[in-house]
C-alpha cells in the first residue's frame, strides 16, 4: 500500500521519496525490510508478511493443485527477497509485465521452483 501515494505516478513518488531513497541504500537488508518511507506506506516486511499469510493460505485451500496467484512486481519481488534473493538484485523494471515466479509450499516453507522475465535471475 502507498497510503496517501496511492494513484501517483512513479515519477510524483520517486520526486517526493528521493532523500529517502537514497537513505535505502546505506540499510543493511534487515533494516531495509522494516523501513518505511512514510508513515502510510507498507514497509518491505509488511508486505511480505501480507504475502506469505495470504499465499500459506491460497496453498492450504489447494492442496496439490496449481494455482496462479497475480501481484504487483514489487510485491512479487520483495517477496523474493524474503526467500533468499537480495534487494542489490533487484534495479528499477526487475519484473517484466509478463515476469513470473513459481513457487512451491511444502506446509512449512516456501520453495522458488523457477522464475521467469526477473533480472539476475536468469
Amino acid at each position: 500500500c502507498y497510503g496517501r501515494l496511492e494513484g501517483s505516478t512513479i515519477e510524483e513518488y520517486r520526486k517526493k521519496f528521493k532523500k529517502y531513497f537514497e537513505k535505502l541504500k546505506a540499510l543493511t537488508e534487515k533494516e531495509r525490510r522494516d523501513y518505511k518511507l512514510d508513515y502510510d506506506i507498507e514497509s518491505d516486511g509488511e508486505i511480505i508478511e501480507r504475502m506469505a499469510a495470504q499465499l500459506r493460505g491460497i496453498a492450504l485451500e489447494h492442496l496439490g493443485e496449481t494455482v496462479l496467484v497475480v501481484s504487483h512486481g514489487s510485491c512479487i519481488m520483495t517477496f523474493l527477497t524474503h526467500l533468499g534473493r537480495s534487494f542489490a538484485d533487484w534495479g528499477v523494471g526487475g519484473i517484466a509485465n509478463n515476469g513470473y515466479a513459481v513457487i512451491l509450499y511444502n506446509g512449512k516453507n516456501f520453495i522458488v521452483k523457477d522464475v521467469k522475465g526477473i533480472k539476475n535471475t536468469e
